[in-house]
């Protein structure tokens, strides 16, 4: 068994996530306001033994797929093929949150069952929201904007040197793409920002004081977790511009410190507005009561067509739904579950990039390389080959670094830009340059022999 930094950075991280997850979900079981596990219950039904007990089958079985979450990803600090380590890593967080979905709709549906059962929902009015006219004042409050100009600013310092590199011929296009995916959602949480200020104000019972207390709780914790979101984007577009003077490690490493940083707030953020909604509530006392589970299926997801919000705040916690009764909200659900059970695809092209043998041949001055699928490189009547025993360092700056493979565009030290396709533990290698000038790297073959004068 091997035990390197590169596992340390791919299962801390995992475990970092889930274990604070669990905690995350299992404090549905708690009241707040007037919702437990998703489902309206009186306050005065609240202690009730057999809503006790729903709870705690809920936490214990929460608890059980924890314990296998944890079990399933031990060989992430243990194994040392990084494309088994993704899959493994992208497996064991889709299915710990189909799981734990799965264990909260059955807490969700067995509660729902009692309070219809026991008559409850006849004592609640069912009402889609409820308004207090001194709290929704904070609707005019504006978002601090400076808090998402700066990291906006930071963010676009590589955009002028890329451009330049581009315009001047440099193969940069990979790094520019990433740098582009990463910016791009900037805009985003500034939208996301504005929208929590559109928002109804929360609303705990019939104390005005109360209501615009937690609405600013609220407010001020989703807005310092967006601009924490953006100024890790920025950050990370930065990075990227650098990742050409640094190792793949060190990269990843310093991604990893950001995301955790962010991770640890958002966790502590949606925490601390939870327990706000829990001490308000009991502040409020049973001034106020209603019933909108009609409008939330599973107690999850949001459906209501008469709404003409696209996002609405969460009933617990500081996060926002999607309105799966608009079109358009039907449509982003849709592709946000598709692109959630497709995460262990990456996971497979990973082990097929990782794992599928390259092979060489040569047809007069055309090279041939198969891996995976097969590339053609005219090299032309004036070519030049040379045999080296071990390479010079070299950075990615657009393609595959799995392992021991190297595949896509790197630039090397003496050589320059090179398009490769190698395993750095299977020397010599072979570096031929085109007569367009263009070099590529490959592991020495012995279908090479006939190029070498």
């Amino acid at each position: 068994m091997n035990f390197t930094v590169m596992n340390i950075i791919m299962g801390l991280p995992v475990y970092g996530l889930i274990i604070p997850l669990y905690f995350f979900f299992a404090n549905y079981r708690l009241p707040k306001k007037n919702i437990i596990l998703g489902v309206t219950v009186p306050y005065a039904e609240q202690e009730d033994p057999a809503v006790l007990e729903i709870g705690a089958r809920y936490v214990r079985r929460l608890r059980m797929v924890t314990i296998l979450a944890v079990l399933f990803g031990l060989p992430l600090f243990f194994l040392s093929y990084m494309s088994i380590l993704i899959l493994i890593m992208l497996t064991m967080i889709l299915l710990f949150l189909l799981a734990t979905g799965l264990v909260f709709v059955q807490g969700n549906r067995a509660l729902a069952a009692l309070k219809h059962q026991s008559g409850w929902g006849s004592a609640i009015p069912t009402v889609p929201a409820v308004a207090d006219l001194r709290a929704m004042d904070e609707r005019s409050r504006p978002i601090p904007r400076l808090l998402f100009i700066l990291p906006c600013l930071v963010g676009a310092i590589p955009l002028v040197p890329l451009v330049l590199d581009l315009l001047g011929g440099a193969d940069v296009w990979g790094q520019a793409l990433a740098y582009g995916l990463t910016v791009i959602w900037l805009p985003l949480l500034v939208v996301l920002a504005e929208n929590i200020r559109r928002q109804n104000a929360e609303i705990v019972g019939t104390v005005s004081d109360l209501n615009v207390a937690l609405t600013r709780i609220r407010r001020r914790e989703y807005l310092r977790c967006m601009a924490l979101a953006a100024w890790l984007l920025a950050l990370t577009a930065v990075a990227l511009w650098f990742q050409t003077a640094v190792s793949d490690l060190i990269f990843l490493g310093l991604i990893t410190v950001l995301s955790v940083v962010v991770v640890v707030y958002a966790f502590r953020a949606e925490f601390a507005v939870r327990r706000a909604q829990e001490k308000f509530t009991q502040l409020a006392g049973a001034t106020l009561a209603v019933d909108d589970d009609a409008f939330w299926f599973w107690g999850m997801f949001y459906h209501n067509r008469d709404d003409n919000r696209l996002l609405i705040k969460d009933r617990i916690g500081m996060n926002m739904s999607i309105n799966l009764g608009k079109p358009i909200g039907l449509f982003l659900g849709f592709l946000g579950a598709l692109l959630l059970l497709a995460m262990p695809l990456f996971g497979v092209w990973a082990v097929a990039e990782e794992f599928s043998p390259i092979r060489y041949s040569i047809v007069g001055t055309t090279v041939t390389v198969t891996h995976v699928r097969a590339r053609q490189f005219e090299l032309g009547e004036d070519f030049e080959a040379e045999v080296l025993n071990s390479l010079p360092q070299s950075t990615r700056t657009a393609g595959t670094s799995l392992g021991t493979l190297r595949k896509g565009n790197f630039n090397f030290q003496g050589i320059g830009s090179a398009w490769v396709l190698y395993h750095t533990d299977q020397g010599p290698f072979i570096v031929l340059t085109a007569e367009n000038g263009r070099v590529l790297v490959f592991n020495f073959d012995p279908v090479f022999e006939v190029l070498l004068r």
